[in-house]
């Protein structure tokens, strides 16, 4: 492994002097470091202006003043095998014509060393000129460093279910694969004409009633909008070749407003679970048909099986009206009042019980309704 505290003085001494170095100089900086400072000249002169602007100075206006640097305080934190954290203090100086100090100060940096490709790369650089309570704060570099050793968590606990996984700078577009094979014929950075291909692969690849929703889903310019109060954004869709997929964006950066900057997208095969959950609901519309149908049975069961007991129960209590007229006899009055008291019981719940089957197959008709419509229509004729 690097020795990334010597490597970090070399890096910040680079920087702060690339306006005396010769080209000499920093060339064999580069070769001796090219597989971490980055691929060339041109990106490493671009890191120095980003990290002079980092401290708000115009590179163009900053031609007199050279920057010195004193006290570098470098702390270490080996997150695992893969990425270092660096963090420390240093105080600069800037220095006019190289005598009278102009510029006074106290500087805080972090760099993220991390393996790209089998490489070791700077990742990520933060400086800061902190205030008085920031810098005592011991806190800030441990939290840090747990910030980043959880990012790289989430990575892990994504490659490990995930075929498929970019981080995607909203802000530039510039889209970093992290996992699984890139989409043929898009470059590190997504245009319009990237989207066109987006939009070309979407119809090779993608089942006709999913395209519209996969295209949306995708839109890179519409994600930190989607995301807002959200933890999470999900989207499953259906191959050409008949299987099927789930994808997941969730944040991993956002900026000093909360507003999500970049984004991790991941895809899986999601082709089981989804035969899974279409048989689970075949089987649900299936148990529900039978409930129906057995629902339907009852129905027809309890209307006609009432109708053939109301038939003998209405000559029951016809004959018991007609025996009351023949009868004198007390003793057998009570006994064929009893019988019709019975009998119009027994009648009545009948009739509940055809109504009950009138109501479930829809056919019953509420006839006190039908009297309060009829009442209202009278008054306005």
């Amino acid at each position: 492994m690097q020795d990334f505290k010597l490597l970090t003085r070399q890096l910040l001494e680079t920087y702060l002097g690339s306006d005396t170095l010769s080209d000499v100089v920093i060339q064999n900086f580069l070769d001796s470091n090219a597989s971490i400072i980055g691929t060339g000249k041109q990106e490493f002169f671009k890191n120095i202006e980003h990290f002079l602007n980092s401290f708000k100075f115009d590179v163009e206006k900053r031609k007199n003043i050279h920057f010195e640097f004193k006290d570098l305080e470098i702390e270490e934190n080996i997150v695992d095998d893969q990425c270092v954290f660096v963090y420390g203090s240093v105080k600069i100086y800037g220095l006019y014509d190289k005598e009278v100090t102009i510029i006074h100060l106290d500087s805080r940096f972090t760099i993220i060393y991390g393996v790209r490709d089998g490489k070791w790369k700077v990742l990520h650089i933060h400086h800061s000129i902190p205030d008085k309570e920031q810098l005592e704060d011991e806190e800030f570099p441990i939290t840090l460093g747990k910030q980043v050793q959880q990012a790289r968590h989430e990575v892990e606990a994504l490659s490990a279910g995930y075929s498929y996984i970019c981080l995607i700078n909203l802000e530039t577009g510039d889209v970093e694969l992290i996992k699984g094979n890139n989409i043929p014929g898009l470059n590190g950075r997504y245009t319009q004409t990237d989207h066109n291909i987006l939009l070309e692969q979407v119809n090779r690849l993608i089942a006709k009633p999913f395209r519209k929703s996969s295209v949306e889903f995708y839109d890179s310019k519409t994600i930190a909008k989607r995301l807002e109060g959200k933890n999470s954004l999900f989207h499953t869709c259906e191959r050409t070749d008949g299987t099927w997929i789930l994808s997941m964006i969730v944040p991993q950066k956002y900026d000093e407003n909360g507003r999500v900057v970049s984004v991790l997208l991941a895809n899986r095969d999601f082709t089981e679970e989804k035969k899974r959950e279409l048989e689970q609901e075949e089987a649900l519309r299936q148990e529900k048909i039978k409930a129906e149908k057995a629902n339907e049975a009852k129905s027809i069961f309890l209307f006609n099986m009432s109708h053939d007991i109301r038939t003998p129960m209405n000559a029951i209590v016809g004959y018991s009206q007609l025996m009351k007229k023949e009868l004198t006899n007390p003793k057998l009055v009570h006994y064929q009042e009893m019988i019709e008291q019975s009998s119009q019981l027994l009648l009545s719940i009948i009739n509940n019980v055809l109504d009950m089957a009138r109501v479930e197959s829809g056919k019953i008709i509420n006839d006190n309704l039908n009297m309060y419509i009829n009442d209202h229509l009278r008054m306005y004729t």
